[in-house]
């Protein structure tokens, strides 16, 4: 399923950590070309500050 940066983006609230494994399902990233590109989003992000992924569970820097 092809998912945009304003559908990851919604599944986040400022005090929350959220766990790779439940983006993928609620983004229904079900086969390795959907999760591959939810990783490369995941990434982008964090590499512009607005996410950090510690601990296998990513919050948001707002």
């Amino acid at each position: 399923m092809e998912f945009t940066i304003a559908a990851l983006l919604t599944n986040f609230t400022e005090d929350k950590l959220v766990a790779p494994k439940a983006l993928e399902k609620k983004l229904n990233c079900k086969d390795d070309e959907a999760l591959r590109k939810l990783q490369i989003a995941l990434d982008a992000l964090e590499r512009i500050g607005i996410f950090s992924q510690r601990t296998r569970q990513i919050s948001p820097h707002c």
